[in-house]
């Protein structure tokens, strides 16, 4: 081989492998930053890992704590409901009371009023029959004297 072919080739290669040096230094450099980065993420992925655990243990403790509210709620509402029961029994049976109470007084004022009716019929038919009699010593239909 020509020694200047050599010499050209030789400093091309030279300056092929300074390039690829520099090359391999900054993609030792890149890969050193990718490395911090990975170590840094590895510790996000601990840390969220950690998060997750803390956040399903207040989860838990929520959804215990929603079902124990749950739980006394329907407690309330059932001895609400047991008393809201008792009250309208009560009422129920107030209703009967008096409804029994209304027939009664219903018949009783009923027989009070054939009874007056009776009474004013007797009566009225005393006083006619002492109009009656009267009329023919007052002369004739007459109003009487006095």
């Amino acid at each position: 081989m020509d020694p200047e072919l050599r010499a050209f080739l030789t400093e091309r290669f030279d300056a092929i492998d300074r390039r690829l040096d520099r090359v391999e230094e900054r993609l030792d450099r890149i890969e050193a930053r990718l490395d911090r980065v990975e170590a840094r993420l590895d510790a996000v992925e601990d840390r969220l890992g950690g998060l997750a655990a803390r956040l399903d243990q207040v989860e838990q403790r929520l959804d215990r704590k929603i079902d124990e509210r749950f739980e006394e709620a329907k407690r309330h509402f059932g001895v609400l409901a047991d008393g809201l029961r008792a009250d309208i029994r009560m009422l129920a049976e107030g209703h009967l009371m008096l409804d029994s109470k209304l027939e009664r007084f219903r018949v009783e004022n009923d027989a009070a009023h054939r009874e007056i009716g009776a009474l004013i019929r007797t009566a009225y038919a005393a006083l006619d029959r002492r109009v009656t009699r009267l009329e023919p010593r007052a002369g004739g239909g007459e109003a009487p004297a006095g």
